[in-house]
């Protein structure tokens, strides 16, 4: 009683002498619906494909045919390559036959030989002989092929033996003459005087030369491009059509053009004071024409990717273009040549008007022909190496033949057994069987079809079947290859059916999900499909990342109609709990007293009243209902709009429990703890 006194005090205190806020708010009315709800983990990832094999052959041999291309598509079970089986195919005739012989043997025991029997008997000893005398040619063969083989390879090693040979004699030519420079190194150059004045007289010659081909050079440029006043109007057809690709091409032509223009001028100018002929004067004039025919180069390249990057007309034909340009690079050849000739003879006159140049030029031959003797044994060090992998090259096809010749003479040998054995069953027609020989007879019977077997399973390892439906991405080997055992040529196969899409998760989520556990995955390619699958492994190593902890959950996924590709990004729904065509209704309208669930339905006019519910599965916006309201139920909820807070001056019977209004759910009485779960008023 003293509790219940001491509460029922504060209660009185709290309610009548605190203030009282009254709110203004509005009601949102939703409908209760039938739909599908998902409980679900969602995480944003990337697909990658998976299942590359590499298959080889397990036999040593030649490569017979290869029936598929680099990325050509195959089905499971196809045959990718395969290597001669044409000595097998044979081992398996000879076995038939072998095991049929033996079970004709077997009747003829059984039963007295008839005229036909000793006539087929008869039959496979010629068809054997025939065969000796075939293997035996076909061997013959091989002993021919196998000594051209290894001829061509010695040919192949004399000449470049011969190669060696030669290469040493001019490591010894080089030699020779790099004790003739050095020996050359102390010449007198009493002649410079000489040469140095006919270089001269032939430079300022040729320099005259030089500025009229520069002037052509010029002209020709402006009547095809019409830069200059003169010619603007020769190009008027097809001028829209030059360098439309590139337009600054255009204006980059014509500053150089107006450059030259000037340098060529300043050029003539130098070229008309030149009158004693003296180095200075010559270099000068030469520097400046040098100058002219680089900056010449540059003009005819860019014009000519100038016109290059034009677009074709009916009055601008490709033909045109292609003119123009071919013209454009050989005078760009051309000037680019007249450049390097004036650079040489300006270093010409150089060396002649200065003896030390000389001396200098002269070291640097000899550095140069140094440099020749250490390229010409580097290349004798290849040469060598060329002569060691001919000779590697001779001794597996030696080994080769060598195998082809004992699998042939075994083939030989093989059949004069078999030989051996139909003449022992042909006398064996010729008389009755006892017991004994009947039962090793079924024995023999036995035998044979054991080897027949063996036979056809050895004839698998000469081909490559295709393991599954996929691409085949590369082969290493081609037809007519020999596969010896040391080599390593595979054939890649991918499965592009085969997708992985891998997720990380932290330790709240992973818990969560298990193997085989359903998953909805929407692709950001394809955001209107939806693939249903499962988890297909959960890897419980954990991986941490700035201090945050992950694990990887993968699904696997094949056989797919629509393009899905690595890296492609996807959404992953892992399914908790899910159920479709139930009622729902947004989780926001629902409120939650302790272990239990109510809404506000409304009774009359402005007046709510609060509804006891069940609920269930809930997402991140609806919830589901499993008692207490209908499809199509009307709720309500609340929202504030304005508030204003005054003191209290309610008595205490106005504001009793059982009058309370809507007034009475604004107070502040609402927000303490246990009004929310001690008086449950109408609303």
């Amino acid at each position: 009683m003293i509790v219940v006194l001491v509460w029922w005090s504060f209660w009185w205190y709290t309610y009548y002498k605190g203030k009282n806020t009254t709110t203004s708010y509005t009601l949102i009315t939703t409908q209760v619906k039938k739909w599908s709800i998902e409980n679900s983990i969602k995480v944003t990832w990337t697909a990658n494909l998976v299942d590359e094999q590499q298959m080889r052959f397990n036999q040593t041999w030649k490569v017979a045919a290869v029936y598929f291309k680099d990325w050509a598509s195959v089905k499971k079970w196809q045959i990718i390559a395969k290597l001669d089986d044409t000595d097998v195919l044979n081992s398996i005739k000879q076995s038939q036959i072998t095991l049929s012989n033996s079970e004709i043997q077997l009747q003829q025991k059984l039963k007295p030989a008839e005229q036909k029997d000793l006539l087929s008997a008869q039959n496979n000893i010629d068809n054997a002989q025939k065969n000796i005398t075939l293997y035996n040619e076909q061997l013959t063969n091989l002993y021919k092929e196998r000594d051209n083989k290894i001829k061509d390879s010695e040919n192949q090693i004399t000449s470049k033996l011969a190669d060696i040979e030669s290469q040493k004699n001019n490591i010894k030519l080089l030699n020779d003459q790099l004790d003739l420079l050095v020996k050359q190194w102390d010449k007198s150059v009493s002649d410079i005087n000489v040469d140095l004045k006919n270089t001269l007289e032939t430079a300022y010659t040729d320099s005259r030369k030089y500025l009229i081909d520069a002037e052509n050079l010029l002209l020709d440029v402006d009547e095809i491009y019409g830069i200059s006043d003169l010619n603007k109007y020769r190009n008027d057809t097809f001028e829209t059509y030059l360098s439309a690709k590139n337009s600054t091409l255009k204006i980059s032509v014509e500053d150089q053009y107006s450059k030259i223009k000037s340098m060529l001028s300043q050029s003539q100018s130098i070229y008309n004071q030149t009158s004693n002929k003296t180095p200075d004067e010559i270099k000068n004039l030469l520097n400046s024409i040098s100058s002219l025919y680089q900056s010449l180069t540059y003009l005819w390249k860019t014009a000519a990717d100038w016109v290059n990057s034009s677009i074709t007309s009916t009055t601008f034909s490709q033909t045109t273009i292609d003119s123009y340009y071919s013209s454009m690079t050989q005078v760009t050849s051309s000037s680019q040549s007249t450049f390097n000739t004036i650079v040489s003879t300006i270093k010409n006159i150089d060396k002649l008007n200065d003896p030390t140049l000389e001396q200098q030029n002269n070291q640097n031959n000899l550095t140069t022909k140094k440099n020749s003797i250490l390229d010409a044994e580097a290349k004798l060090t290849n040469l060598n190496n060329d002569l060691q992998t001919l000779r590697s090259n001779l001794e597996l096809s030696k080994k080769s033949y060598e195998t082809q010749i004992k699998q042939k003479q075994n083939d030989i040998q093989n059949t004069q057994n078999n030989l051996a054995v139909y003449k022992e069953s042909l006398k064996d027609l010729q008389k009755w069987a006892d017991a004994e020989e009947i039962a090793l007879a079924k024995n023999d019977i036995a035998k044979q079809r054991l080897s027949l077997e063996n036979t056809k399973k050895n004839l698998e390892k000469y081909q490559l079947e295709a393991p599954f439906d996929g691409v085949i991405r590369k082969i290493d080997f081609k037809v007519w290859d020999n596969i010896v055992s040391d080599e390593e040529k595979y054939v890649y196969i991918e499965n592009p059916n085969l997708l992985e899409i891998t997720a990380q998760l932290d330790q709240i989520d992973v818990v969560k999900v298990s193997v085989w556990q359903k998953v909805r995955i929407v692709f950001d390619s394809y955001t209107a499909k939806e693939y249903e699958w499962s988890v297909s492994e959960i890897n419980s190593t954990p991986s941490t990342t700035s201090w945050v902890t992950s694990y990887t959950v993968t699904i696997t996924m094949d056989k797919w109609k629509d393009n899905l590709y690595s890296w492609m990004t996807a959404k992953v729904y892992i399914i908790n709990e899910s159920k479709k065509w139930i009622l729902l209704l947004p989780s926001t309208f629902v409120q939650k007293r302790w272990d239990k669930s109510f809404v506000l339905i409304s009774s009359w006019e402005w007046q709510t009243q609060m509804k006891e519910i069940v609920t269930w599965i809930t997402d991140s916006t609806n919830i589901e209902i499993v008692s207490g309201l209908e499809d199509w139920d009307k709720v309500v909820r609340r929202v504030t709009t304005t508030a204003k807070t005054t003191s209290s001056q309610t008595s205490l019977l106005g504001n009793w429990p059982g009058s309370w209004t809507r007034s009475w759910n604004t107070s502040n009485r609402q927000s303490s703890w246990w009004s929310n779960w001690w008086w449950m008023p109408p609303q």
